[in-house]
Protein backbone atom coordinates (compact mmCIF):
# COMPACT_ATOMS: atom_id res chain seq x y z
CA UNK A 1 0.00 0.00 0.00
CA UNK A 2 1.53 3.52 -0.89
CA UNK A 3 1.43 6.38 1.35
CA UNK A 4 -1.13 8.79 2.25
CA UNK A 5 -1.18 12.38 0.51
CA UNK A 6 -3.72 13.75 2.67
CA UNK A 7 -3.56 15.24 6.36
CA UNK A 8 -1.02 14.98 7.77
CA UNK A 9 -0.32 17.77 9.90
CA UNK A 10 3.82 17.68 9.17
CA UNK A 11 5.91 19.72 11.89
CA UNK A 12 9.49 19.09 13.46
CA UNK A 13 7.37 17.21 16.36
CA UNK A 14 7.22 13.99 16.83
CA UNK A 15 6.24 12.58 13.08
CA UNK A 16 5.34 9.30 14.48
CA UNK A 17 2.98 11.37 17.19
CA UNK A 18 1.36 13.05 13.88
CA UNK A 19 0.58 9.77 12.76
CA UNK A 20 -1.16 8.17 14.82
CA UNK A 21 -3.03 11.34 15.57
CA UNK A 22 -3.43 11.90 11.99
CA UNK A 23 -7.28 11.15 12.07
CA UNK A 24 -7.60 13.77 14.03
CA UNK A 25 -7.17 16.22 11.58
CA UNK A 26 -7.85 14.90 7.91
CA UNK A 27 -11.27 16.38 6.40
CA UNK A 28 -14.55 15.58 6.21
CA UNK A 29 -14.43 15.88 2.37
CA UNK A 30 -11.95 13.90 0.07
CA UNK A 31 -8.41 15.28 -0.67
CA UNK A 32 -8.44 17.28 -3.83
CA UNK A 33 -4.80 15.31 -4.78
CA UNK A 34 -5.75 11.53 -4.27
CA UNK A 35 -9.43 11.64 -3.78
CA UNK A 36 -9.57 9.08 -0.99
CA UNK A 37 -12.28 9.40 1.65
CA UNK A 38 -11.85 10.73 5.04
CA UNK A 39 -12.47 6.91 5.92
CA UNK A 40 -10.06 5.11 3.95
CA UNK A 41 -7.17 7.61 5.14
CA UNK A 42 -7.75 6.76 8.43
CA UNK A 43 -7.97 3.40 7.90
CA UNK A 44 -4.46 3.63 6.41
CA UNK A 45 -2.89 5.63 8.86
CA UNK A 46 -4.54 3.42 11.36
CA UNK A 47 -2.50 0.62 9.80
CA UNK A 48 0.56 2.63 9.53
CA UNK A 49 0.64 3.27 13.16
CA UNK A 50 -0.64 -0.24 14.10
CA UNK A 51 2.66 -1.65 12.18
CA UNK A 52 4.91 1.08 14.14
CA UNK A 53 3.41 0.54 17.28
CA UNK A 54 3.98 -2.89 17.01
CA UNK A 55 7.49 -2.61 16.39
CA UNK A 56 7.97 -0.61 19.15
CA UNK A 57 6.47 -2.39 21.95
CA UNK A 58 8.33 -5.71 20.59
CA UNK A 59 10.63 -6.75 23.58
CA UNK A 60 12.77 -9.04 21.12
CA UNK A 61 15.36 -8.15 17.82
CA UNK A 62 13.35 -6.19 15.71
CA UNK A 63 13.92 -6.98 11.86
CA UNK A 64 15.62 -4.02 10.59
CA UNK A 65 13.77 -4.84 7.15
CA UNK A 66 10.63 -4.50 8.98
CA UNK A 67 11.84 -0.75 10.32
CA UNK A 68 13.23 0.50 7.62
CA UNK A 69 10.12 -0.25 5.21
CA UNK A 70 7.79 1.26 7.98
CA UNK A 71 10.25 4.12 8.29
CA UNK A 72 9.94 4.81 4.66
CA UNK A 73 6.67 4.65 4.78
CA UNK A 74 6.38 7.43 7.65
CA UNK A 75 8.91 9.89 5.86
CA UNK A 76 6.84 9.63 2.25
CA UNK A 77 3.66 10.16 3.73
CA UNK A 78 5.18 13.35 5.35
CA UNK A 79 6.67 14.75 2.21
CA UNK A 80 2.89 15.87 1.79
CA UNK A 81 3.64 19.17 4.08
CA UNK A 82 1.02 21.02 5.87
CA UNK A 83 -2.46 19.82 5.42
CA UNK A 84 -3.77 23.34 4.93
CA UNK A 85 -1.81 23.19 1.40
CA UNK A 86 -3.72 20.40 0.13
CA UNK A 87 -7.13 22.55 0.08
CA UNK A 88 -6.27 24.86 -2.19
CA UNK A 89 -4.59 28.54 -1.20
CA UNK A 90 -8.47 29.66 -0.03
CA UNK A 91 -7.33 27.87 2.93
CA UNK A 92 -4.37 30.28 4.12
CA UNK A 93 -6.96 33.83 3.56
CA UNK A 94 -7.35 35.57 6.60
CA UNK A 95 -11.08 36.15 7.44
CA UNK A 96 -12.02 39.87 7.67
CA UNK A 97 -14.13 39.26 11.31
CA UNK A 98 -14.11 36.68 13.91
CA UNK A 99 -17.44 37.77 16.26
CA UNK A 100 -16.50 41.15 17.03
CA UNK A 101 -12.80 41.36 16.27
CA UNK A 102 -11.63 43.09 13.09
CA UNK A 103 -8.98 40.51 12.21
CA UNK A 104 -5.69 42.84 11.57
CA UNK A 105 -2.61 40.23 10.77
CA UNK A 106 -1.58 36.22 10.77
CA UNK A 107 0.35 35.67 13.97
CA UNK A 108 1.22 32.47 13.75
CA UNK A 109 -0.30 29.26 11.69
CA UNK A 110 0.32 26.14 12.26
CA UNK A 111 -1.86 22.22 12.17
CA UNK A 112 -3.24 23.03 15.25
CA UNK A 113 -4.37 26.27 15.03
CA UNK A 114 -4.38 29.80 13.64
CA UNK A 115 -3.34 32.84 15.93
CA UNK A 116 -5.03 36.66 14.60
CA UNK A 117 -4.00 40.25 15.47
CA UNK A 118 -7.18 41.18 16.26
CA UNK A 119 -9.06 44.38 17.38
CA UNK A 120 -12.12 44.44 19.97
CA UNK A 121 -15.03 46.48 17.25
CA UNK A 122 -16.35 47.94 20.54
CA UNK A 123 -13.33 48.82 22.71
CA UNK A 124 -10.65 49.58 20.12
CA UNK A 125 -8.44 46.98 22.15
CA UNK A 126 -6.17 44.37 20.39
CA UNK A 127 -5.38 41.01 21.09
CA UNK A 128 -4.76 37.93 19.85
CA UNK A 129 -7.09 35.67 18.92
CA UNK A 130 -6.60 31.75 18.15
CA UNK A 131 -9.02 29.69 15.91
CA UNK A 132 -9.05 26.46 14.59
CA UNK A 133 -7.33 26.53 11.07
CA UNK A 134 -10.46 25.22 9.24
CA UNK A 135 -13.74 24.89 11.20
CA UNK A 136 -15.67 23.59 8.58
CA UNK A 137 -13.34 20.60 7.98
CA UNK A 138 -12.28 20.53 11.62
CA UNK A 139 -13.54 16.51 12.93
CA UNK A 140 -15.36 16.30 16.71
CA UNK A 141 -13.05 15.40 18.38
CA UNK A 142 -10.45 18.67 17.30
CA UNK A 143 -13.38 20.71 17.97
CA UNK A 144 -13.89 19.14 21.43
CA UNK A 145 -9.65 19.53 21.91
CA UNK A 146 -10.01 22.97 21.54
CA UNK A 147 -12.98 23.48 23.74
CA UNK A 148 -10.99 21.47 26.32
CA UNK A 149 -8.14 24.36 26.08
CA UNK A 150 -10.64 27.25 26.00
CA UNK A 151 -12.06 25.44 29.76
CA UNK A 152 -8.54 25.15 31.09
CA UNK A 153 -7.14 28.75 29.94
CA UNK A 154 -10.66 30.42 31.56
CA UNK A 155 -9.91 28.28 34.62
CA UNK A 156 -6.19 29.24 34.87
CA UNK A 157 -5.92 32.58 36.77
CA UNK A 158 -2.03 32.86 37.77
CA UNK A 159 0.90 35.37 36.66
CA UNK A 160 2.21 32.40 34.28
CA UNK A 161 -0.64 31.63 32.71
CA UNK A 162 -1.70 33.84 29.38
CA UNK A 163 -4.96 35.79 30.93
CA UNK A 164 -8.46 34.98 29.65
CA UNK A 165 -10.36 37.64 27.48
CA UNK A 166 -12.98 36.00 25.67
CA UNK A 167 -13.99 32.93 24.09
CA UNK A 168 -16.71 31.25 21.72
CA UNK A 169 -17.37 27.79 20.89
CA UNK A 170 -20.75 26.70 18.03
CA UNK A 171 -20.62 24.65 15.73
CA UNK A 172 -20.02 27.21 13.32
CA UNK A 173 -17.40 29.24 15.06
CA UNK A 174 -15.13 28.38 17.86
CA UNK A 175 -12.08 30.91 18.96
CA UNK A 176 -9.80 31.92 21.89
CA UNK A 177 -8.88 35.79 22.92
CA UNK A 178 -5.68 36.64 25.07
CA UNK A 179 -3.92 39.34 24.88
CA UNK A 180 -1.06 39.88 22.90
CA UNK A 181 2.05 38.47 24.95
CA UNK A 182 5.68 39.96 23.66
CA UNK A 183 8.76 38.52 24.41
CA UNK A 184 11.25 35.59 23.89
CA UNK A 185 10.39 31.89 23.28
CA UNK A 186 13.18 30.21 25.37
CA UNK A 187 13.13 27.63 22.75
CA UNK A 188 14.91 30.39 20.69
CA UNK A 189 17.42 31.43 23.05
CA UNK A 190 18.77 27.84 22.46
CA UNK A 191 18.29 26.96 19.12
CA UNK A 192 21.10 25.48 17.07
CA UNK A 193 22.43 23.66 20.24
CA UNK A 194 22.90 26.82 22.47
CA UNK A 195 22.05 26.44 25.79
CA UNK A 196 21.87 28.72 28.71
CA UNK A 197 23.52 29.26 32.30
CA UNK A 198 22.59 27.14 35.50
CA UNK A 199 21.19 30.54 36.71
CA UNK A 200 18.85 31.51 34.10
CA UNK A 201 17.93 27.71 33.61
CA UNK A 202 17.37 27.38 37.20
CA UNK A 203 14.70 30.85 37.05
CA UNK A 204 12.77 29.47 33.83
CA UNK A 205 12.25 26.18 35.48
CA UNK A 206 11.59 27.45 39.31
CA UNK A 207 9.17 29.69 37.60
CA UNK A 208 7.60 27.03 35.56
CA UNK A 209 7.35 24.82 38.08
CA UNK A 210 4.95 27.05 40.17
CA UNK A 211 2.62 28.13 37.21
CA UNK A 212 3.13 24.05 36.94
CA UNK A 213 1.77 23.38 39.95
CA UNK A 214 -1.29 25.68 39.90
CA UNK A 215 -2.01 23.99 36.75
CA UNK A 216 -2.17 20.62 38.64
CA UNK A 217 -3.96 22.49 41.91
CA UNK A 218 -7.21 22.32 38.88
CA UNK A 219 -5.96 18.76 37.69
CA UNK A 220 -5.18 20.14 34.69
CA UNK A 221 -2.20 17.96 33.34
CA UNK A 222 -0.62 20.22 30.60
CA UNK A 223 1.25 16.69 28.50
CA UNK A 224 3.79 19.13 26.12
CA UNK A 225 5.82 20.79 28.18
CA UNK A 226 8.91 21.68 25.99
CA UNK A 227 11.23 25.02 25.49
CA UNK A 228 9.23 26.46 22.46
CA UNK A 229 6.12 26.31 24.97
CA UNK A 230 7.72 28.64 27.47
CA UNK A 231 7.83 32.49 27.09
CA UNK A 232 10.11 35.12 29.03
CA UNK A 233 7.95 38.42 29.20
CA UNK A 234 8.36 41.64 31.12
CA UNK A 235 6.25 42.37 34.37
CA UNK A 236 4.13 45.58 34.70
CA UNK A 237 7.25 46.03 37.98
CA UNK A 238 9.74 45.72 35.02
CA UNK A 239 10.69 41.47 36.41
CA UNK A 240 11.11 38.72 34.51
CA UNK A 241 7.72 37.01 34.28
CA UNK A 242 7.37 33.34 32.50
CA UNK A 243 4.64 32.48 30.98
CA UNK A 244 3.59 29.17 29.84
CA UNK A 245 1.52 28.87 26.23
CA UNK A 246 -0.31 26.13 24.63
CA UNK A 247 -2.90 23.92 26.31
CA UNK A 248 -3.65 22.49 23.57
CA UNK A 249 -2.87 18.89 24.64
CA UNK A 250 -4.17 19.23 28.28
CA UNK A 251 -6.07 16.33 30.15
CA UNK A 252 -8.33 17.49 32.83
CA UNK A 253 -8.14 15.36 35.88
CA UNK A 254 -11.10 16.46 37.58
CA UNK A 255 -14.79 15.47 37.22
CA UNK A 256 -15.23 17.06 33.79
CA UNK A 257 -12.49 14.42 32.20
CA UNK A 258 -13.55 13.74 28.77
CA UNK A 259 -11.69 10.34 28.30
CA UNK A 260 -12.70 10.12 24.58
CA UNK A 261 -10.46 12.79 23.38
CA UNK A 262 -7.26 10.43 24.18
CA UNK A 263 -8.00 7.25 23.31
CA UNK A 264 -6.26 4.02 24.94
CA UNK A 265 -2.71 3.61 23.54
CA UNK A 266 -2.90 6.98 21.57
CA UNK A 267 0.41 9.00 22.03
CA UNK A 268 0.28 13.20 22.30
CA UNK A 269 3.10 15.52 22.85
CA UNK A 270 6.55 15.95 21.33
CA UNK A 271 9.03 13.32 21.59
CA UNK A 272 11.61 14.43 22.63
CA UNK A 273 10.13 15.54 26.30
CA UNK A 274 7.71 12.92 26.26
CA UNK A 275 8.28 10.45 29.48
CA UNK A 276 8.16 6.75 28.76
CA UNK A 277 4.14 6.17 30.32
CA UNK A 278 3.12 9.29 28.32
CA UNK A 279 4.77 7.45 25.06
CA UNK A 280 2.53 4.17 26.13
CA UNK A 281 -0.37 5.86 26.85
CA UNK A 282 -1.02 9.41 26.50
CA UNK A 283 -4.12 9.05 28.61
CA UNK A 284 -3.06 7.55 31.49
CA UNK A 285 -0.76 10.34 32.89
CA UNK A 286 -0.94 12.32 35.97
CA UNK A 287 1.39 15.17 37.63
CA UNK A 288 4.67 12.69 37.66
CA UNK A 289 4.76 12.96 33.64
CA UNK A 290 4.62 17.06 33.43
CA UNK A 291 7.74 16.64 35.76
CA UNK A 292 9.60 14.45 33.84
CA UNK A 293 9.24 16.69 30.72
CA UNK A 294 10.29 20.11 32.65
CA UNK A 295 13.32 17.97 33.56
CA UNK A 296 13.60 16.97 29.91
CA UNK A 297 13.51 21.09 28.87
CA UNK A 298 16.06 21.31 31.99
CA UNK A 299 18.25 18.86 30.74
CA UNK A 300 17.78 20.53 27.21
CA UNK A 301 18.59 24.37 28.19
CA UNK A 302 21.49 23.49 30.18
CA UNK A 303 23.39 20.93 27.65
CA UNK A 304 21.83 21.92 24.25
CA UNK A 305 20.86 18.48 23.75
CA UNK A 306 18.24 16.72 24.73
CA UNK A 307 17.83 13.90 26.91
CA UNK A 308 18.48 10.71 24.58
CA UNK A 309 19.18 12.77 21.79
CA UNK A 310 21.65 11.17 19.40
CA UNK A 311 23.18 12.06 15.95
CA UNK A 312 21.26 10.39 13.17
CA UNK A 313 18.67 8.76 15.42
CA UNK A 314 15.69 7.84 13.82
CA UNK A 315 12.25 8.57 15.42
CA UNK A 316 11.93 4.95 16.21
CA UNK A 317 15.38 4.52 17.88
CA UNK A 318 14.53 7.34 20.28
CA UNK A 319 11.35 5.68 21.38
CA UNK A 320 12.85 2.84 22.34
CA UNK A 321 15.20 4.67 24.31
CA UNK A 322 13.01 6.84 25.89
CA UNK A 323 11.38 3.17 26.79
CA UNK A 324 13.78 1.11 27.71
CA UNK A 325 17.09 3.17 28.82
CA UNK A 326 18.14 5.62 31.63
CA UNK A 327 18.79 9.07 30.81
CA UNK A 328 22.51 9.99 30.87
CA UNK A 329 24.15 11.95 33.41
CA UNK A 330 23.62 15.69 32.91
CA UNK A 331 27.29 15.67 34.39
CA UNK A 332 28.89 14.11 31.63
CA UNK A 333 27.76 17.09 29.06
CA UNK A 334 27.80 20.14 31.90
CA UNK A 335 31.22 18.93 34.12
CA UNK A 336 30.21 22.18 36.59
CA UNK A 337 26.75 21.56 37.48
CA UNK A 338 26.67 20.75 41.13
CA UNK A 339 25.96 17.69 42.07
CA UNK A 340 22.64 18.32 44.10
CA UNK A 341 21.61 19.53 41.45
CA UNK A 342 22.57 17.03 38.87
CA UNK A 343 21.27 14.24 41.05
CA UNK A 344 17.66 16.44 41.12
CA UNK A 345 17.53 16.52 37.74
CA UNK A 346 18.42 12.94 37.90
CA UNK A 347 14.72 11.99 40.41
CA UNK A 348 12.98 14.37 37.37
CA UNK A 349 13.52 11.90 34.86
CA UNK A 350 13.39 8.81 36.44
CA UNK A 351 11.61 6.34 34.32
CA UNK A 352 9.44 5.66 37.48
CA UNK A 353 7.05 7.85 38.04
CA UNK A 354 6.75 7.17 42.15
CA UNK A 355 10.22 7.77 41.92
CA UNK A 356 10.32 11.59 40.71
CA UNK A 357 9.74 14.75 42.91
CA UNK A 358 6.42 14.61 44.54
CA UNK A 359 5.04 17.50 42.92
CA UNK A 360 6.29 20.55 41.14
CA UNK A 361 6.63 22.71 44.01
CA UNK A 362 9.19 20.68 44.97
CA UNK A 363 10.70 20.79 41.93
CA UNK A 364 11.18 25.29 42.85
CA UNK A 365 12.17 24.83 45.73
CA UNK A 366 15.47 22.70 44.47
CA UNK A 367 15.84 25.07 41.83
CA UNK A 368 15.39 28.63 43.52
CA UNK A 369 19.02 28.92 45.13
CA UNK A 370 20.59 28.39 41.77
CA UNK A 371 18.69 31.39 40.21
CA UNK A 372 20.57 33.94 41.86
CA UNK A 373 22.16 36.43 39.68
CA UNK A 374 20.91 34.98 36.80
CA UNK A 375 20.98 37.50 33.10
CA UNK A 376 17.21 36.79 31.57
CA UNK A 377 15.87 40.37 32.30
CA UNK A 378 19.23 41.66 29.87
CA UNK A 379 18.57 39.26 27.60
CA UNK A 380 14.89 40.04 26.86
CA UNK A 381 15.86 43.60 27.11
CA UNK A 382 18.01 42.88 24.15
CA UNK A 383 15.25 40.86 22.06
CA UNK A 384 12.85 43.78 22.78
CA UNK A 385 14.82 46.12 21.76
CA UNK A 386 16.20 44.76 18.86
CA UNK A 387 12.80 44.08 17.47
CA UNK A 388 12.67 40.13 17.66
CA UNK A 389 10.40 39.47 20.40
CA UNK A 390 8.00 37.00 19.76
CA UNK A 391 3.89 37.65 20.03
CA UNK A 392 1.99 34.65 19.62
CA UNK A 393 1.54 31.18 21.32
CA UNK A 394 3.36 28.50 19.57
CA UNK A 395 0.96 26.08 17.26
CA UNK A 396 3.40 23.70 16.79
Amino acid sequence: MGSSSCGLPTTHDCLLTMLINASLTVADSPCVICQKSKAAIEAEMDEIAAEFGSAVRCRSDLDQNFVAKVEARLRSAAECGLRGSLFGEGVNVSPVRIGRYDVLSTLGRGGMGVVYRVRDHESLQEYALKTLPDMARSGSQTKARFQREISSVRRLNHPAMVQYVDSETTEESSYLVMPIIQGIDVGSLVSNGKSLTLAEVSEIVRQAAIGFYAAHEQMIIHRDIKPSNLMLTLSPDGHVQLKILDFGVAISRGPDCDSTLTEEGQTLGTLDYMSPEQLSNSHHVDCATDIYSLGATAFRLLSGVTPFQQAGQSPLKLMMAIRDSSVREIQSLCPDIPLSIAGFLNRMLDREPSYRPRNMMEVAVAFESYAAGHQLGDRLQERLLAGTDDTAPTLE
